[in-house]
């Protein structure tokens, strides 16, 4: 086999099985030991649906098996292992496949792809799900100056929150057309193509439509200027990069020549330009107006250097021996539980090679005499090392991983969701996700052995049980399902006893804050809620857009920042701020997975949900 991780499937006649977590296998290295249990095939079954209600004949169907796959943003929905092609009446049955959790996911040419995440699936189910694509749609429009001059060769780009990036150019009449886009908010920007900067806008694709983006591009006025190194000596090939602060983004970057000069082309506006070569760096800020010329001189400095020092050690298997393709993790005492887990992408975590071994940086202010943990995972195997100090040397020991198997009591038929969330961050983890069950028994593999929280809902009815489970071991509980109590109040001034409308309430717990116009309060929750500290750009927005984080709550020591789209929380693809609003609310003291786009790329951060009124010393600025 390839060195890497891999979960083998394997089949006998009827019967399929699957290993219950990821074997990692090094170079020349033979893993013996590996038991799979062989049990009844499971299936998923269904119909494939157009958005109009017409079935889709030819569609394609694969089912993907979950795996832990630290750091590999590739495999988040898991590896395909079986498919299907559904029949002229839309009709699929994939199978067969092992007791297990999937993703399902159905594609057909001139539609979008529809995925469901985290099935599971026990031994001889047959799951029906009915999987339902939306067709593509078309944007068009015309590039104008301010003049009303059609503009040609101008760049016209989308982007969605799925990652969906598409490109035209206009033609000599201004025109341009963009086909196959998906049917969601797009955002769609127009540019010169000789300029830096853009001017976006956002619109609603429907399934199938025509939707026209006009732009009127402003002319562009010109940047210029000198960048020393501190002797005075022109700096070459030194980068300088333009923050737009009205339109909050990066317009784009220039270098600067043998002189140290550089010229950029800009939209009008306020930009932030940073000039940049090595450890050098300087930072101002120079309005540029259109037909006019700008002129801004950098002397580079010497940036302060951080002493701060790394963790190294070597992480240990079960039995001993060095695991490669662990992920390590570290956080400070002080971070709220703060863990970053996408290996080379930010401080804060790090993969093990081939002997084991690891070097992370700890993530957040640089002091040595702070106190870290190392937490390392290798699919649900886990192990933990506390009070280190910077620059330590250590050896972590993983643990085998666990098993929980839940009896849902007073389970009214159809399916349910089931949670395990640890009460301190272990790192990433496929178990840290809300997983679709059916039937009265269901089984959580893959967990780290740390003390826990099990919660499983159904509609109205929810259950929330702690959990103490042993390294390696199979742990029975029941589950049992009651109705959640409303909460129903009303808001009234303190002084005058008069009704207040117009105000925000918050139930601390698994409740979302709820924005009431009229007086009267009802609530269908009544848990404890926290909040990681963040505003959106716009609440009911199509798009997860940060605006602003709260300094020093959970989501700014986390790392993230306005400007951060987010596109999942725990795993969950998100679809608008109000769907990442709900997903990241949860009780005081969990966390919570945030994977947000930035610069074209991911980066996933683990916050800890905080007391939303001591984050804000009783303010409700913040509302997440």
């Amino acid at each position: 086999m390839k060195p890497g991780e891999h979960r083998l499937v394997a089949q006998l006649g009827a019967d399929t099985g699957a290993m219950g977590t990821a074997v990692v296998v090094a170079r020349a290295q033979t893993v013996d030991g590996v038991m799979i249990r062989l049990t009844r095939a499971a299936s998923f079954v269904g119909v494939v649906f157009a958005d109009d209600g017409s079935q889709v004949a030819g569609a394609k169907i694969v089912a993907r098996l979950a795996i832990g796959a630290f750091g590999a943003p590739e495999n988040r929905w898991g590896r395909a292992v079986a498919s299907a092609t559904a029949d002229a009446n839309g009709r699929f049955t994939v199978a067969p496949l092992a007791r297990g959790i999937y993703s399902l996911e159905a594609s057909a040419a001139g539609f979008t792809e529809e995925r469901h995440f985290r099935l599971a699936l026990e031994a001889g189910q047959r799951l029906d799900v009915p999987m339902k694509l939306k067709r593509l749609g078309t944007i068009e429009g015309v590039i104008k100056d301010e003049a009303g001059s059609p503009i040609p060769g101008s760049i016209i780009t989308t982007w969605d929150w799925h990652g969906q990036r598409l490109e035209a150019r206009s033609g000599q009449d201004g025109h341009y057309r963009i086909e196959r886009v998906r049917p969601d908010r797009i955002t769609v920007a127009a540019a010169h193509s000789d300029a830096l900067g853009h001017i976006d806008r956002p619109v609603d694709v429907s399934p199938g439509s025509t939707v026209h983006a006009n732009f009127t591009l402003p002319i562009t006025g010109q940047l210029t200027g000198i960048v020393r190194l501190p002797s005075g000596a022109p700096a070459a090939s030194a980068r300088v990069e333009l923050y737009s602060k009205s339109r909050a983004d990066i317009a784009g970057a220039v270098a600067t020549g043998a002189d140290g000069y550089y010229n950029a082309r800009l939209l009008p506006g306020f930009y932030e330009v940073t000039a940049s070569r090595g450890a050098l760096q300087k930072s101002q800020r120079r309005m540029v107006r259109a037909r006019a010329s700008a002129e801004l001189n950098l002397e580079l400095a010497e940036e302060p250097q951080s002493a701060e020092r790394g963790i190294t050690g070597i992480v240990l298997d079960a039995a001993g021996q060095p695991a490669r393709g662990a992920w390590v993790g570290v956080r400070r005492a002080d971070s709220l539980g703060t863990m970053v887990f996408i290996a080379d992408r930010e401080r804060g975590s790090a993969l093990t090679g081939e002997d084991g071994r690891f070097e992370v940086q700890p993530f957040g202010r640089a002091d040595d005499e702070d106190s870290v943990s190392v937490v390392a995972r290798a699919g649900g195997s886990f192990g933990k090392v506390q009070g280190l100090k910077a620059g330590a040397e250590v050896v972590v020991q993983l643990q085998k991983a666990a098993t929980v198997v839940g009896h849902a009591i007073g389970f009214r038929g159809g399916s349910y969701r089931a949670l395990v969330e640890p009460h301190d961050p272990s790192g990433p983890t496929e178990a840290s996700s809300w997983i679709r069950f059916e039937g009265d028994q269901f089984t959580l593999t893959d967990l780290a052995p740390v003390p826990s929280v099990l919660r499983v809902r159904q509609g109205d009815y929810a259950a929330a049980i702690e959990l103490t489970v042993e390294p390696g071991q199979t742990t029975e509980v029941d589950v049992r399902l009651a109705a959640e109590t409303p909460i129903t109040g009303r808001l009234v001034d303190g002084a005058t006893g008069e009704s207040v409308a117009e105000t925000w309430v918050m139930v601390t717990g698994e409740t979302f804050s709820s924005r009431v116009v009229g007086s009267d309060i009802e609530f269908e929750r009544a848990a404890s809620n926290g909040s990681i500290g963040l505003s959106w750009t716009q609440a009911g927005a199509a798009e997860a857009a940060i605006d602003q984080v709260l300094p020093g709550g959970p989501a700014a020591l986390a790392g993230l920042r306005g400007g951060d789209l987010i596109v999942a929380v725990n795993g969950e693809p998100v679809e608008g701020a109000g769907d990442a609003s709900d997903l990241i609310r949860g009780p005081i003291g969990t966390p919570a997975a945030i994977t947000v786009r930035r610069n074209g790329g991911e980066l996933t951060v683990q916050v800890v949900r905080g007391d939303l009124d001591a984050l804000t010393a009783g303010s409700h600025q913040w509302m997440l």
